[in-house]
């Protein structure tokens, strides 16, 4: 198994002098969300005048929509692939009311399976207790998927709010399927992260997506322990400072 540790946090993982991650960008961002009234979280994503807003989509919500509209978009302009698998929870990252960026996350507690278990020969909490000697609860490990970005920047973004998010609900460790691009990003942060199989695609027993050329790149199942990593990464004021002012995460139509 490889294991990396990245210790370059005392940098501003959000500057542009943090290593850029290679995303796949899409050629145009037509995901706009309309106002439809002045009561709407579509609304106040046009309205506010910060850079950018990050929305929890709604089961059934129109941000919901539009987030699966643009994750196949960049899954099927990057590896000519058809998506329609999509995790429990979708939260998008907009600027100027158009979505940017795109990443999945669900607690492992919330489903009898993640999807990423399909590659694993035993719960996850199992192989991350015999990989790294720690055992965590279900409750404590959420997956991340469905990464779709326009630009690096706006995944590193993100994350960095997706991350505080998780530190606050007590999640301890993210697992998702990744190439070297989002390594990279983990990189920048300065977390510490393992390698605990490889994503063969073989083991899938859902078949309701077509994934293109996605696994020419080679994926592994890859867990990172967030809790501890930002526990260390908030000795550094910097990281602290942006910790403590970074924008929550507001979830659509929880908004006036």
């Amino acid at each position: 198994m490889n294991k990396s540790t990245l210790p370059s946090y005392e940098r501003d993982p959000l500057s542009p002098l943090a290593p850029e991650p290679r995303l796949h960008s899409v050629k145009s961002s037509p995901f706009q969300i309309q106002k439809k009234d002045e009561h709407s979280s579509a609304s106040s994503l046009n309205s506010k005048p910060a850079a950018f807003e990050v929305v929890e989509a709604a089961a059934n919500g129109r941000i919901r929509q539009a987030s699966e509209s643009f994750i196949q978009q960049v899954f099927g302009e990057k590896y000519n692939a058809e998506v329609n698998v999509f995790l429990m929870h979708l939260v998008a990252l907009f600027k100027s009311g158009s979505i940017a960026c795109v990443v999945g996350y669900q607690a492992a507690d919330e489903v009898s399976k993640l999807y990423l278990e399909q590659y694993l020969d035993a719960p996850i909490e199992q192989v991350i207790a015999q990989v790294t000697g720690q055992t965590p609860g279900r409750n404590q490990i959420v997956e991340v998927g469905n990464l779709a970005s326009t630009n690096p920047g706006s995944f590193r973004q993100l994350f960095f709010l997706l991350s505080k998010l998780f530190y606050q609900q007590e999640h301890q460790w993210i697992a998702f399927t990744a190439s070297s691009f989002l390594l990279e990003t983990f990189d920048a942060f300065g977390v510490e992260w393992t390698e605990i199989a490889k994503a063969d695609p073989s083991k899938l027993v859902d078949h309701s997506s077509d994934w293109g050329s996605y696994y020419q790149s080679s994926p592994s199942v890859i867990v990172a322990n967030v809790g501890k990593g930002i526990s260390r990464l908030m000795a550094n004021p910097v990281f602290r400072r942006m910790f403590d002012q970074a924008p929550e995460i507001v979830v659509e139509g929880e908004r006036s």
